[in-house]
């Protein structure tokens, strides 16, 4: 388990959660679901350093602190979130989710990665 005396502003959770589940670092991409988070023990604020996607599907709805603002979610809750933005969830937070977590690099040869962080999701006004 991780704790809180680890440096937070350069703790990164992408490269953690893989680390935790021995995916090559090289891959741009990881899909974490509850069981990733709960085995992962991370229960303080994080900062993000890549982009993610959630999706609730199952559960008591719990919550979630993006930046200053609390959120609730709930089955079919939709969450967004871009480098740079801080974290925190519940930590009893039991429901079925799962989050595709990302770099810019997963779009290279295909678009202009950088059209990424022009997305509304991806400023720290514009989570959730």
């Amino acid at each position: 388990m991780i704790r809180k005396q680890e440096n937070l502003k350069s703790f990164n959770l992408f490269h953690y959660l893989k680390e935790q589940d021995q995916q090559s670092m090289s891959i741009p991409y990881f899909i974490a679901d509850d069981t990733t988070y709960k085995n992962a023990g991370v229960s303080f604020p994080i900062r993000n350093f890549v982009y993610g996607i959630g999706i609730t599907y199952t559960g008591k709805p719990g919550g979630v602190k993006i930046g200053s603002a609390d959120y609730v979610l709930q089955p079919g809750s939709l969450t967004t979130i871009g480098p740079g933005i801080v974290s925190q969830w519940e930590p009893d937070h039991n429901a079925k989710h799962e989050t595709l977590f990302f770099t810019e690099s997963i779009f290279t040869d295909i678009i202009k990665n950088s059209f990424l962080s022009t997305l509304p999701f991806s400023s720290p006004a514009g989570s959730m």
